[in-house]
C-alpha cells in the first residue's frame, strides 16, 4: 500500500513506521465493489482492472507492504483489520487521529480541516463529498 502523501509535514509512511497512522482512507473508483463474507467475517474491497476483471484491492486479515512511492521497496508491512465505507466528510474524529492528524494546529486548523485539504491536494475534488474507503490496519513488521 503506498504512503506517498503529508501529514503535518511529516511523510505519512513515517506515520506508519512509528504508529502514529493506523488508518487510511482512500477514494472510491467507479467498478469499486465492496464485499463481506459471513462465513469468514472478512471485508473485501474489488476494482475491475482496464480489461473489466475483478482484481482485490483490500482484504481484511491480509498484509501489504508499506511503500512510501509507487514502484518504491517497501519500508514495512501492515495488516489490514477493518474496512468501512464512507465518504471523506464523514470520517469520525476517532478515525482523524488514527490517520496521524494531531489535535488542533493554530497554525493549520483543524484534524478535519487539515485531512480536506490533504484529500484535495491529491484528488483536486470536492473532498468532503467523495466516496471512499477508512482502511484501518497494524503495522507488523518494519523492514
Amino acid at each position: 500500500m503506498i504512503f506517498n502523501g503529508d501529514i503535518d509535514g511529516l511523510p505519512s509512511w513515517q506515520l506508519v513506521l512509528c504508529g502514529d497512522k493506523t488508518e487510511t482512507w482512500r477514494p472510491e473508483k467507479e467498478g469499486d465493489e465492496f464485499c463481506y463474507d459471513d462465513g469468514d467475517c472478512t471485508i473485501t474491497v474489488f476494482r475491475l482492472d482496464k480489461n473489466g476483471n475483478r482484481r482485490m484491492l483490500y482484504q481484511t486479515g491480509k498484509r501489504y507492504s508499506v511503500q512510501p512511492g509507487r514502484g518504491q521497496k517497501g519500508v514495512g508491512t501492515i495488516e489490514i483489520e477493518d474496512i468501512t465505507c464512507r465518504s471523506a466528510g464523514r470520517v469520525s474524529e476517532k478515525a482523524l487521529a488514527r490517520e496521524g492528524f494531531s489535535i488542533y494546529r493554530r497554525d493549520a486548523g483543524t484534524r478535519r480541516e487539515r485531512f480536506l485539504a490533504v484529500l484535495k491536494k491529491f484528488y483536486g475534488k470536492n473532498a468532503a463529498t467523495m466516496q471512499g474507503y477508512s482502511v484501518r490496519f497494524r503495522l507488523v513488521g518494519i523492514e
